[in-house]
Parts: structure tokens; C-alpha cells; sequence
């Protein structure tokens, strides 16, 4: 346990799960030293000097100056600079002095429970490395006073509960779930089960029992979420006291204190589930086998669904000015094309229309279509009127006299018959 100021925070995880707004809640950061900034520039990792004391959870607090560093991605280019937070490094190698006096945190985000598995396999396994090539004056004598000294913490002695301490590795560690708003969504869309969430948090929780590792759910839309996990921090760092108290049945405000959990308890939420299976297949995982069969054992139960975006490929967008520049070629390859219709060379060329300026009317097709349509109503004048409104004579009846027709001239009462010019008229008219 380290002393004012002399202690040192190092937050692991992959990107966008929540690291920096964390950091943020946790802790009011202080400008870094000269010293600091530059060796955290050398190695790769986020650095800040922080008062954990004064966080918005901890008015009243004792100042806890602290090194924090954030680490953002497991790439072994990026994760070698790892040691570099527990300094003196001696070829490479972490410092046991310092890490004797150090706290990991380890971030997993509760927007996609699926990769936990993927992502405890991504990081432990380093951890182990950082602590196993750690050097000191006496190596070997000090990882393992080191782990005496952590099962002493927690009340305990390696042996003592199946599946507790079992990769301890002498350096306290908590396992922070964030983004835990997220919980009801992902079961009110569907994309997992209850069932689905109990076995998760099973898993990290089995997993973390075998480093007496703390567990915490956050949501920066609970604050008092925040608050658990500094209180947490401030005990496993710098002795503050005041652990929070466990709260291991709701997923979405989940509190395990360090070396507080057991296979039973785990058990509680789903007695089918096999911790000793889940310890043993991480065991070999710790030891550096088997990572991926502990994964796909997982995704056995927990896939990804179709739509997780984070596991999609990237859509690479071309650039904005190469995009325009290759339409306008092909633009301009179009406006090169002879056409059968295409217009004198010195006259402009609308794409959508005819030549620029010049009228509907002299398009070839509409000239031919008000010719067709004169030459139509020509006919229709000079066609006859229809046979029921025209009269008709017949054939001169016996006697010299005409027989007409009912309503022909001469006979009583008929109508006078209309002059051709009449007759046209009444013609015009129907239409």
C-alpha cells in the first residue's frame, strides 16, 4: 500500500469503452510533472498526475496524489510501453518496487458483453507478463512476498475457497465494467437474454476471483456507481477507509469487493454454471495456452449478433476532392460524346434540353407533331357528318312526286332543310 504520492494507477482497455470518462469521474487531475509528462510521451501511455481524494464522490477525502496512466489498446507496438509506468526499467522491465505500490484497473464495457471473454484474454495474460519480468534486487523473494502480502489483505491464504487466488498476482487489480446504462437496452431490443447477462457477469466474476480482483459496474448516469468504484480505488491504493458493500445481484449496479467472492456465490445466479470448468479453462489461458478455445467456449453462449458494430468492417470513404474531381471527369466525358442530336459546335449545349437558347418549337419532334395534328382537323372538316344527323334522300316515288323521309321539306310540319354552311356549323359545335 503505497503512501501519498508515491502510488501508481494504471488503467487498461480496449478503445471506446469508457476509459477516459472514467479517469475523468474518478479522479481531479493535476498538471503532470516535466519529469512524468516526457517519460509518458517516450512510452506511449496517457499520463496525469491526479488526487484521487478530491473527487466529486470525496470532498472530505485525504489527499491521494496518484500516477495514473491509461493504456488504450492490447497492439503489442503500443502495450510494450506498458512497463514504462512502473519505472525504474531496467531493459524493458517493469520495476517490482513500483509495483508493489501500484493498482490495475481493467476496463470491459457492458455495450458489448460478447467481447469480454476476448478482452480478459487480451490483457490478463500481459499483466502476468508485466509482473513475471518485473526485476528488483531480489525478484523471485519479492513476487512471492508480494503475493503473501496480498492474501494477508483479503483476509486469507492461498488454498483457502476453491478457485480464489489461484493467479494472484501480488498486485491488487479491479475490474471495471462500464457503460452499465446500456444493460436495459440491450435486453429490451433483444440482442441478448437475461440468461445470456447472469452467465457474463459469471464469468468475469469466476475470472476475477482468481486474482481476489474487485468488480464494479459504472454508468455515468448513476453517479453512485462512481462513487463505489473510488471508494474502491482509495482502499486498494492508499489505504483510505470505507469499502463499499457488495452488490453482486443486479448486473447494472454490480459491486464485488476484492477477495469477497466465491464459486458459491457465483453459483447463486444460475446454479447450472460450471465454475470449475470456466477457472480450468482459464488456467490455461493464464498460462499462456489456449486463449482462443476459452473464447470460442464463450461465443458458444454469448455470440456477437449480426449487427454489432463494433465487429463490422470499416467503410472507407473516399476523399471528398478525389470524389468530385472523377465526376467531373465523367461529367465531362459525357458532354464529349457525339450524339445524333447533337447541336452545332458553337452553340452551348444544355445536357437536360435542346441547345442553350434556342426555342422548344424548332425541335424536330414537335414540328412534326403540330404538322400531324393540322393536317388532322383538315380531314375532320372535310369529312362527312355522321349518317344520323344527316338528310338523306331516296327514290322518286310512283307518280313523279319524291317520297321524303318524317321530317324532310314538304312535308306538313317538318323542318326546312339547313343550308352545307349550317350543317358545318352544328358539326363545329358537337365537337
Amino acid at each position: 500500500m503505497a503512501a501519498a504520492g508515491d502510488a501508481t494507477l494504471v488503467v487498461l482497455g480496449d478503445a471506446h469503452t469508457g476509459k477516459s470518462a472514467l479517469v475523468a469521474a474518478l479522479a481531479a487531475p493535476h498538471t503532470p510533472p516535466p519529469h512524468a509528462a516526457a517519460a509518458a510521451a517516450a512510452a506511449a501511455l496517457d499520463y496525469a498526475a491526479v488526487d484521487l481524494g478530491r473527487g466529486a464522490a470525496a470532498l472530505d477525502a485525504p489527499r491521494c496524489t496518484t500516477h495514473l496512466y491509461t493504456l488504450h489498446t492490447a497492439d503489442d507496438a503500443v502495450a510494450a510501453a506498458l512497463p514504462y509506468a512502473f519505472p525504474p526499467v531496467d531493459d524493458g522491465r517493469a520495476s517490482l518496487d513500483t509495483l508493489r505500490d501500484a493498482l490495475l484497473v481493467v476496463v470491459l464495457d457492458w455495450r458489448t458483453p460478447w467481447a469480454f471473454a476476448a478482452q480478459l484474454a487480451r490483457w490478463l495474460p500481459r499483466l502476468h507478463t508485466l509482473v513475471g519480468d518485473a526485476t528488483s534486487a531480489a525478484s523471485d523473494a519479492d513476487r512471492a512476498a508480494m503475493r503473501d502480502a496480498r492474501a494477508a489483505a483479503l483476509g486469507g491464504a492461498h488454498g483457502v475457497g476453491a478457485g480464489v487466488l489461484d493467479d494472484d498476482l501480488g498486485v491488487p487489480l479491479v475490474v471495471v465494467l462500464t457503460h452499465a446504462d446500456a444493460i436495459q437496452a440491450l435486453l429490451d431490443d433483444r440482442r441478448v437474454s437475461e440468461a445470456q447477462l447472469d452467465y457474463a457477469q459469471q464469468v468475469v466474476r469466476t475470472v476475477a476471483a482468481r486474482y481476489g480482483a474487485a468488480v464494479v459496474s459504472t454508468s455515468t448516469a448513476r453517479p453512485a456507481s462512481l462513487d463505489a468504484l473510488a471508494q474502491c480505488v482509495r482502499h486498494m491504493l492508499h489505504g483510505v477507509p470505507g469499502m463499499p458493500d457488495a452488490a453482486p445481484n443486479d448486473a447494472a449496479a454490480l459491486v464485488v469487493p476484492p477477495g469477497w467472492d466465491s464459486w458459491s456465490k457465483i453459483r447463486v445466479l444460475d446454479a447450472a454454471f460450471d465454475c470449475a470448468a470456466v477457472g480450468g479453462a482459464w488456467a490455461r489461458v493464464a498460462a499462456g495456452e489456449a486463449a482462443d478455445a476459452f473464447v470460442d467456449a464463450y461465443a458458444q453462449v454469448l455470440p456477437a449478433p449480426p449487427d454489432d458494430v463494433r465487429g463490422s468492417p470499416p467503410v472507407t470513404v473516399a476523399d471528398e476532392q478525389a470524389f468530385l474531381a472523377q465526376l467531373y471527369a465523367q461529367q465531362q466525358a459525357l458532354g464529349d460524346a457525339p450524339t445524333a442530336d447533337a447541336a452545332p459546335p458553337d452553340v452551348p449545349r444544355n445536357v437536360l434540353g435542346p441547345p442553350v437558347g434556342a426555342s422548344t418549337l424548332d425541335m424536330p419532334a414537335v414540328v412534326e407533331a403540330l404538322a400531324a395534328q393540322q393536317h388532322a382537323d383538315v380531314r375532320e372538316e372535310r369529312a362527312p357528318p355522321p349518317a344520323a344527323d344527316t338528310p338523306r334522300r331516296v327514290r322518286p316515288a310512283p307518280g313523279g312526286a319524291e317520297a321524303r323521309t318524317p321530317g324532310t321539306p314538304g312535308t306538313p310540319g317538318a323542318a326546312t332543310t339547313p343550308k352545307q354552311t349550317e350543317v358545318l356549323h352544328t358539326v363545329r359545335a358537337t365537337d
